[in-house]
């Protein structure tokens, strides 16, 4: 599931003329997790980081944004740049105004007279679709504005590095413009020049990573990145401290692991800077809460099945949103599936693909090398006199092989009650995984 040939435009985009100056292009791009957080700027208006970040970049088979871009002659009805997003009408906001300006001003620079003659009397029209949960913390801006500004940049058939108009959309964007292990360096001049991505490594480095989704809640968030960077900056202490002390030394850690390819160095990292992150957002003044008690469980979940093995097996991360990544190695992801399985209420039905469907029925199969978990969620009792679902969580440990160790089980029941369908579906999304995205590998 590997797309190797994200990247070349001959091979991802569609471009067809349609008139003398009209043109169209269809571009995807694919989503970035990052390993080392971006929280906060040092200039809200040219979006210049004030820590550097590093990220990995998932395969497009199944998490991608496709972007269709038109350049059209004005007309009476139309003259200005227009943004349609999932098919609904979108706001061009001043962001994507100021990718489209630079966009603009680099297609003069390069093509002159040409692009002069070509851009005058025309407007942009873009239409662009998620296949995964928009604004939930699944970095869906990163995969939509590195879309926009790729599939322009070909339109006007800008050559070179762009990730520097990316960033201007969306911060992490610069990072979805390339593949595999991404560093978005925050740069030191005042003028944002030297704030781009570089490729640390391509998708070929470390084939045999993999990235569990676990998406518990597909909602939009209630907290933008955006506004809480901005509360962040100007209230937490914690943020300061991180900036100044703790990641002059943890990026340079998190780039040897992965120079090395040190799966249990890459996972402590990852880690951390998952609990740095969240600790700053709830640090912030008012507190800012990205996890919820389904997210707060995976964290408890990974460190069990970690403390069983003498080298880490799983690291999560968190965005700013409550749906977890889980890295792991090919070797280990059928059998973290099976204890994620057993933990958890997954919604197969909304498995589309078959790799994901193949991939957790095989995991089912899967005999444990180190003992059952039992951190699960009960079968639901549904009574139609008072209309209740009663959901059992058992809590307990995992048995090891080395330790013959068995911890207590606790056993928490809870009701609740519910009138309506909005209130059920509520529920759900609240105590339950609601979707598995089958385990990603490492793109481009």
């Amino acid at each position: 599931s590997i797309n190797a040939e994200y990247g070349d435009i001959s091979a991802k985009l569609l471009e067809k003329r349609m008139g003398e100056f009209v043109r169209e292009v269809v571009a995807t791009a694919p989503i970035n997790i990052a390993v080392i957080k971006y929280w906060g700027k040092k200039d809200e208006q040219l979006i210049i980081p004030l820590n550097s970040s590093i990220s990995v970049t998932l395969s497009q088979s199944q998490l991608k944004t496709t972007t269709k871009i038109s350049l059209r002659k004005n007309s009476p009805s139309q003259s200005v740049d227009s943004l349609r997003l999932n098919d609904k009408e979108d706001v061009v906001t001043k962001r994507i105004k100021d990718c489209f300006q630079e966009l603009r001003e680099l297609y003069i620079k390069q093509k002159g007279e040409e692009a002069i003659h070509i851009l005058r009397n025309t407007h942009l029209v873009v239409e662009s679709w998620n296949n995964f949960p928009t604004a939930s913390g699944m970095a869906s801006s990163a995969s939509g504005l590195s879309c926009l500004v790729f599939a322009c940049a070909a339109l006007f058939d800008i050559q070179g590095d762009v990730s520097h108009i990316a960033r201007r959309g969306s911060g992490s964007a610069c990072r979805s413009l390339y593949g595999g292990f991404v560093k978005w360096e925050a740069g030191i001049d005042d003028d944002g020049s030297d704030s781009r991505a570089i490729q640390l490594h391509d998708q070929l480095h470390w084939p045999a990573l993999r990235i569990l989704i676990l998406i518990v809640d597909d909602r939009k968030k209630t907290t933008s990145s955006t506004s809480g960077m901005e509360t962040s900056k100007k209230t937490s202490q914690l943020l300061d401290y991180r900036v100044k002390h703790v990641l002059p030394q943890r990026i340079p850690q998190m780039e040897s692991a992965i120079a090395t390819r040190n799966f249990s160095a890459f996972a402590e990292i990852t880690m951390k800077d998952s609990n740095q992150f969240h600790a700053i957002c709830r640090d912030t003044y008012p507190p800012i809460e990205y996890l919820n008690d389904t997210s707060r469980e995976i964290i408890s979940l990974v460190h069990r099945i970690n403390s069983t093995r003498v080298h880490p097996i799983a690291a999560y991360t968190f965005d700013a949103g409550p749906n977890a990544f889980i890295f792991c190695l090919e070797q280990d992801q059928l059998e973290l599936l099976h204890h994620i399985q057993n933990a958890f209420v997954l919604d197969e039905k909304e498995l589309t693909d078959q790799s994901s469907r193949g991939l957790i029925e095989e995991a089912k199969r899967v005999t444990p090398s180190w003992g059952e978990s039992g951190f699960g969620f009960g079968k639901k009792k549904d009574s139609r006199r008072n209309r209740t679902q009663e959901y059992s969580l058992l809590s307990c440990g995992f048995r090891s092989n080395s330790t013959e160790q068995e911890r207590a089980s606790q056993t928490l029941s809870r009701k609740i009650r519910h009138n309506s369908s909005k209130s059920l579906l509520f529920i759900h999304k609240s105590t339950q995984l609601r979707q598995l995205s089958s385990l990603q590998e490492v793109d481009r």
